[in-house]
Protein backbone atom coordinates (compact mmCIF):
# COMPACT_ATOMS: atom_id res chain seq x y z
CA UNK A 1 0.00 0.00 0.00
CA UNK A 2 2.68 2.29 1.30
CA UNK A 3 5.01 1.82 -2.30
CA UNK A 4 1.22 2.61 -4.35
CA UNK A 5 0.87 5.50 -2.15
CA UNK A 6 4.23 6.71 -3.00
CA UNK A 7 3.98 5.51 -6.64
CA UNK A 8 0.94 8.17 -7.00
CA UNK A 9 3.29 10.83 -5.57
CA UNK A 10 5.67 9.80 -8.27
CA UNK A 11 3.14 10.36 -11.00
CA UNK A 12 1.67 13.90 -9.04
CA UNK A 13 4.89 15.00 -9.52
CA UNK A 14 5.83 14.08 -13.18
CA UNK A 15 2.47 15.22 -14.20
CA UNK A 16 3.75 18.87 -14.74
CA UNK A 17 6.56 17.75 -17.18
CA UNK A 18 4.11 15.24 -18.85
CA UNK A 19 2.16 17.72 -19.43
CA UNK A 20 4.91 20.12 -20.68
CA UNK A 21 5.62 17.10 -22.91
CA UNK A 22 1.98 16.47 -24.63
CA UNK A 23 1.47 20.57 -25.15
CA UNK A 24 4.97 20.86 -26.84
CA UNK A 25 3.64 17.45 -28.96
CA UNK A 26 0.33 19.02 -29.88
CA UNK A 27 2.14 22.56 -31.28
CA UNK A 28 4.69 19.93 -33.11
CA UNK A 29 1.75 17.96 -34.33
CA UNK A 30 0.24 21.22 -35.28
CA UNK A 31 2.83 22.33 -37.31
CA UNK A 32 4.31 19.69 -38.85
CA UNK A 33 1.19 18.25 -40.31
CA UNK A 34 -1.91 20.57 -40.04
CA UNK A 35 -4.07 17.66 -38.85
CA UNK A 36 -7.87 18.03 -39.21
CA UNK A 37 -9.97 18.50 -35.88
CA UNK A 38 -11.03 15.02 -35.65
CA UNK A 39 -7.14 14.05 -35.90
CA UNK A 40 -6.53 16.49 -32.93
CA UNK A 41 -8.86 15.16 -31.17
CA UNK A 42 -7.59 12.02 -31.33
CA UNK A 43 -4.12 12.28 -30.35
CA UNK A 44 -5.59 14.65 -27.29
CA UNK A 45 -7.61 11.68 -26.08
CA UNK A 46 -5.07 9.10 -27.02
CA UNK A 47 -2.34 11.64 -24.67
CA UNK A 48 -4.58 12.29 -22.31
CA UNK A 49 -5.26 8.37 -21.49
CA UNK A 50 -1.78 7.18 -21.32
CA UNK A 51 -0.98 10.29 -19.06
CA UNK A 52 -4.02 9.68 -16.73
CA UNK A 53 -4.13 5.70 -17.12
CA UNK A 54 -1.16 4.90 -14.30
CA UNK A 55 -2.54 7.30 -11.62
CA UNK A 56 -6.04 5.93 -11.96
CA UNK A 57 -5.39 2.17 -11.78
CA UNK A 58 -3.20 3.08 -8.80
CA UNK A 59 -5.87 4.98 -7.02
CA UNK A 60 -7.77 2.61 -7.58
CA UNK A 61 -5.96 -0.31 -6.33
CA UNK A 62 -5.69 1.83 -2.62
CA UNK A 63 -9.32 1.34 -1.55
CA UNK A 64 -8.66 -2.48 -1.79
CA UNK A 65 -5.83 -2.91 -0.72
CA UNK A 66 -6.93 -1.10 2.61
CA UNK A 67 -10.52 -3.20 2.11
CA UNK A 68 -8.29 -6.53 2.32
CA UNK A 69 -6.48 -5.40 5.33
CA UNK A 70 -9.50 -4.64 7.12
CA UNK A 71 -10.72 -8.06 6.43
CA UNK A 72 -7.39 -9.61 7.22
CA UNK A 73 -7.07 -7.91 10.51
CA UNK A 74 -11.03 -7.69 11.78
CA UNK A 75 -13.28 -10.57 12.37
CA UNK A 76 -16.55 -9.00 11.75
CA UNK A 77 -15.13 -6.41 9.39
CA UNK A 78 -17.84 -5.58 6.51
CA UNK A 79 -19.43 -2.76 8.46
CA UNK A 80 -15.89 -1.44 8.68
CA UNK A 81 -15.00 -1.90 5.49
CA UNK A 82 -18.45 -0.10 4.69
CA UNK A 83 -17.14 2.98 6.60
CA UNK A 84 -13.65 2.72 5.05
CA UNK A 85 -15.50 3.32 1.38
CA UNK A 86 -17.74 5.36 3.27
CA UNK A 87 -14.65 8.05 4.25
CA UNK A 88 -13.08 7.34 0.99
CA UNK A 89 -15.65 8.51 -0.93
CA UNK A 90 -16.51 11.75 1.71
CA UNK A 91 -12.75 12.44 1.10
CA UNK A 92 -12.26 12.41 -2.43
CA UNK A 93 -15.47 14.35 -2.31
CA UNK A 94 -14.01 17.01 0.01
CA UNK A 95 -10.86 16.83 -1.21
CA UNK A 96 -11.94 17.98 -4.93
CA UNK A 97 -13.65 20.74 -3.73
CA UNK A 98 -11.23 22.35 -1.52
CA UNK A 99 -8.46 22.00 -4.74
CA UNK A 100 -11.04 23.02 -7.29
CA UNK A 101 -12.34 25.94 -5.36
CA UNK A 102 -9.91 26.90 -2.66
CA UNK A 103 -6.69 25.22 -2.81
CA UNK A 104 -6.11 26.58 -6.52
CA UNK A 105 -7.65 29.98 -5.46
CA UNK A 106 -5.28 31.24 -3.48
CA UNK A 107 -2.01 29.43 -3.90
CA UNK A 108 -1.99 28.33 -7.43
CA UNK A 109 -1.85 24.93 -9.02
CA UNK A 110 1.77 23.94 -8.47
CA UNK A 111 1.38 24.80 -4.71
CA UNK A 112 -1.53 22.84 -4.54
CA UNK A 113 0.20 19.71 -6.38
CA UNK A 114 2.67 19.63 -4.01
CA UNK A 115 0.73 19.87 -1.41
CA UNK A 116 -1.02 16.52 -2.89
CA UNK A 117 2.58 15.10 -2.83
CA UNK A 118 3.27 15.85 0.77
CA UNK A 119 -0.39 14.04 1.69
CA UNK A 120 0.27 11.14 -0.28
CA UNK A 121 4.11 11.32 1.36
CA UNK A 122 2.13 11.16 4.83
CA UNK A 123 -0.56 8.60 3.89
CA UNK A 124 2.11 6.38 2.61
CA UNK A 125 4.37 6.72 5.73
CA UNK A 126 1.10 6.16 8.02
CA UNK A 127 0.14 2.86 5.59
CA UNK A 128 4.14 1.67 6.48
CA UNK A 129 3.25 2.30 9.53
CA UNK A 130 -0.36 0.04 10.14
CA UNK A 131 2.04 -2.37 8.05
CA UNK A 132 4.41 -2.69 10.79
CA UNK A 133 2.15 -2.61 13.37
CA UNK A 134 0.09 -5.68 11.73
CA UNK A 135 3.48 -7.60 10.73
CA UNK A 136 4.06 -7.20 14.33
CA UNK A 137 1.34 -8.45 15.28
CA UNK A 138 1.33 -11.48 13.19
CA UNK A 139 -0.90 -10.34 10.31
CA UNK A 140 1.55 -10.49 7.30
CA UNK A 141 2.06 -14.26 7.71
CA UNK A 142 -1.57 -15.14 6.62
CA UNK A 143 -0.12 -13.75 2.83
CA UNK A 144 0.43 -17.88 2.53
CA UNK A 145 -2.21 -18.85 4.18
CA UNK A 146 -5.61 -20.33 3.08
CA UNK A 147 -8.58 -18.03 2.48
CA UNK A 148 -10.37 -19.92 5.44
CA UNK A 149 -7.23 -19.66 8.06
CA UNK A 150 -7.24 -15.63 6.95
CA UNK A 151 -10.20 -15.18 9.30
CA UNK A 152 -8.68 -16.48 12.15
CA UNK A 153 -5.66 -13.84 12.09
CA UNK A 154 -7.89 -10.74 13.57
CA UNK A 155 -9.23 -13.56 16.58
CA UNK A 156 -5.30 -14.43 16.98
CA UNK A 157 -4.57 -10.88 17.41
CA UNK A 158 -4.27 -9.41 21.27
CA UNK A 159 -6.49 -6.75 22.11
CA UNK A 160 -6.42 -3.68 21.21
CA UNK A 161 -3.94 -4.58 18.62
CA UNK A 162 -6.37 -4.61 15.40
CA UNK A 163 -7.21 -1.15 13.46
CA UNK A 164 -7.73 0.15 17.11
CA UNK A 165 -4.01 0.36 17.40
CA UNK A 166 -3.39 2.29 13.96
CA UNK A 167 -2.95 6.19 14.33
CA UNK A 168 -6.59 7.93 14.65
CA UNK A 169 -5.41 10.19 11.88
CA UNK A 170 -5.29 7.52 9.51
CA UNK A 171 -8.30 5.44 10.59
CA UNK A 172 -11.75 7.49 11.93
CA UNK A 173 -13.37 4.30 11.85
Amino acid sequence: YALIELSITATVLLSPGALKFVDNFYVWLWRSYHPTAGVLIFWQALLSTIILLVPTILMGSTLPLLARFVASVEKESGSLVGRLYALNTLGAAIGTVLAAFVLIRKVGVMCTLYTAAILNVIVASGGYLLHRIAWRNGVGQQQSEAPAQRAEVGARMPEGQGLKAAPAGLWLL
